[in-house]
């Protein structure tokens, strides 16, 4: 009932239908207008016998192209597009690889994050050591400062005060 072109293009074919009259009706296919609820990820709803299915527009281009999904779980953007669902662009593979891809390409939220939330640079040397090595960024001077409330938390009104001061040392020292 349904065709998905290489380029992620989704359309209904000519079919038909028996109206509630019981006469038949021939209708027209047309290219389905995806939708995204995320801002990124395109989908259609499909149906058949009047049960709605909500179908991944990447999902149906490499199924249709390239072949069910076998052991990998997810569908891999090659240059990091959510919305670039040409068949030479997608690719199976599994979480793992997915997430490489998204920190390659800068789309990863931690590797798009510049500052911590009290607004400290995340850069070398204000980087907790044993957190940089799996992917994500934490601030130092925070860490250092949760560290030390947790031990007086009658400091913990201060907590920028003092982990501005961290920073800076850090920032200065290089440590």
């Amino acid at each position: 009932m349904y065709e998905v072109s290489d380029h992620g293009d989704v359309r209904s074919v000519d079919r038909i239908v028996i109206a509630s009259n019981g006469i038949p009706r021939k209708l027209k296919g047309k290219v389905l207008k995806p939708k995204s609820r995320d801002g990124a990820h395109l989908y259609v709803d499909l149906s058949k016998e009047n049960i709605v299915e909500r179908k991944w527009v990447h999902r149906l281009v490499l199924e249709a192209f390239v072949g069910p999904m076998g052991e990998s779980t997810v569908v891999r953007h090659l240059d990091g597009n959510a919305l670039n669902n040409q068949v030479e662009n997608l690719v199976w593979g599994n979480q793992s690889e997915n997430l490489l891809d998204a920190v390659g390409h800068g789309t990863h939220f931690q590797a798009r994050k510049k500052n911590c939330p009290r607004g400290h640079l995340l850069d070398f040397p204000n980087l907790v050591d044993g957190i940089k090595r799996v992917g994500r960024r934490s601030c130092k001077a925070c860490n250092r400062t949760h560290s030390r409330v947790y031990v007086k938390p009658y400091l913990a009104d201060k907590f920028q005060e003092i982990s501005d001061d961290y920073y800076e040392k850090i920032m200065k020292e290089g440590n």
